[in-house]
């Protein structure tokens, strides 16, 4: 996974290959996420493994 983008109540969230919707507050997919995700805004959170 790249990163989540938050919409409303939904999540987007981004591989490398494609793009799913998920019907879940961008909140809630933060609580259940480990190091290495980390929300750098409002609405993304990111995988920090994969910045450059």
């Amino acid at each position: 996974m790249l990163y989540f983008e938050g919409e409303k109540e939904y999540a987007r969230m981004i591989t490398g290959a494609e793009e799913l919707l998920i019907y879940r507050r961008l909140k809630d997919i933060e609580e259940q996420l480990l190091s290495p995700f980390v929300r750098v805004h409002n609405s993304y959170i990111v995988n920090t493994k994969l910045l450059s």
